[in-house]
């Protein structure tokens, strides 16, 4: 009991949704504000650009952090429960990066292309002017590699729908899991390998690579590997089980 409530005490008075909730809106507000600065107030666009995507980069890595700080609600977690909790928050934020920025692309490309310079474009446009302007080309490799990325997500959000509703994954969801980071991975191998190839001509200046091209492509190396081995566990770990 003196275990628990010592715990109780060291826990951040603040739970895991919140803060999220808080990351997002700051993620969202930094848009319209990047977006004036640049185009209203007159500053430079790409240090305007290079701002937004370091406010994503800096949200991303906080959310995915966020499961293993003692916040409340969840100090008593184990690190196997932080780890799957971490994975799941991966997931949501792969969903809504393909579901906001990938798919929209590949659906609107033209529209997004031809909407530089307006709020509602920005996104995209903060991106494709230094991070990689093949997106404001429709490079067919880029296509590809985002239609398979959103093509990802669904999969994912139907996972993580049929999840909610047993409250578990099954093994069966697992291997799908794992096949589908093995996709997320390979993509974003090819990516980054294709661009470096080619000598980075896309690419803007340090900013534009360490912040844009790297920094917030970055989550999508990482996190599938994570994934892939954190649901390669929980299968041996259950037929582990099972033969006992």
């Amino acid at each position: 009991m003196s275990d628990i409530v010592d715990q109780r005490r060291r826990s951040v008075g603040v739970d895991f949704r919140s803060l999220v909730s808080f990351l997002v809106v700051l993620l969202l507000l930094s848009i319209p504000v990047c977006w004036a600065a640049s185009t209203v107030y007159g500053a430079d666009p790409g240090v305007a650009s290079d701002f937004f995507y370091a406010v994503f980069d800096l949200v991303y890595f906080g959310i995915l952090l966020l499961p293993w700080l003692n916040l409340s609600g969840q100090a008593h977690l184990s690190p196997a429960e932080r780890l799957e909790k971490m994975c799941i928050a991966w997931l949501c934020l792969a969903i809504g990066a393909a579901f906001i920025w990938e798919l929209p692309w590949v659906l609107f490309v033209r529209q997004i292309v031809a909407g530089k310079g307006q709020l509602w474009a920005y996104v995209w446009w903060a991106y494709m002017a230094g991070g990689d302007t093949r997106y404001a080309v429709a490079d067919g490799s880029v296509q590809a590699m985002e239609t398979a990325a959103s093509t990802v997500a669904v999969v994912a959000l139907l996972v993580l729908w049929r999840r909610r509703v047993t409250r578990r994954f099954t093994d069966t969801q697992l291997l799908v899991l794992m096949a589908a980071m093995a996709g997320e991975f390979y993509g974003t191998v090819v990516y980054f390998l294709s661009e470096f190839y080619n000598g980075i001509p896309d690419l803007g200046g340090p900013g534009g690579i360490i912040i844009k091209f790297m920094g917030s492509n970055v989550f999508w190396l990482v996190m599938p590997l994570v994934l892939f081995v954190w649901a390669g566990r929980q299968l041996i770990g259950k037929r582990a089980v099972g033969s006992v």
